[in-house]
């Protein structure tokens, strides 16, 4: 296992060299505040230009073809079936939990950063989203048009977890 590649370890490992670096950065002066404010601003920028590219490049894809089946996470135990029927719609679905899972992230720091005064967070905060939208399954399909065979095969398999990565370390 490649420890650089796996999410959970990397961002904690993110998270830990920007309060390292926040101890360093002087956030009483104005410029390196606002150097730091722009950084955010362009990798949430970046972020949504490259949903946006993904996006884009379902549409232009328009792939039928049928899933295999899926459940859905919304039904009930009793029904059966899935919301998703074909890759298209599949696709179109992982990108909206993509796009709400950035804009929940990009309002706790707003929160954080305006409301509680808090500046560290801005840090990782310009590295961990753009990480972790290049990262995905649907950017490794959509835009580095990589096969969706193996991990990217559709439905995707929702990765372990970081206590899987420290069970895995502590039996070998």
């Amino acid at each position: 296992m490649d420890i650089l590649a796996s999410l959970p370890i990397a961002n904690i490992a993110i998270i830990l060299g920007g309060i390292q670096a926040a101890k360093v950065v002087d956030f009483t002066d104005p410029n390196v505040l606002n150097t730091l404010r722009y950084c955010w601003i362009l990798s949430t920028v970046l972020v949504s230009t490259i949903c946006f590219m993904v996006w884009s490049s379902i549409k232009q894809r328009n792939d039928k073809r049928p899933l295999a089946d899926m459940p859905d996470p919304t039904a009930t135990s009793t029904s059966t079936g899935s919301k998703a029927k074909n890759v298209h719609d599949y696709d179109m679905m992982e990108l909206k939990k993509m796009i709400r899972g950035q804009l929940i992230g990009t309002a706790i720091v707003s929160v954080i950063h305006f409301y509680l005064k808090q500046n560290p967070p801005l840090i990782s905060q310009c590295i961990i989203p753009l990480k972790g939208v290049l990262q995905s399954k649907l950017v490794q399909i959509h835009i580095f048009n990589k096969a969706d065979v193996g991990e990217l095969k559709r439905p995707f398999n929702e990765g372990p977890g970081l206590l899987s990565y420290l069970k895995d370390s502590k039996d070998s």
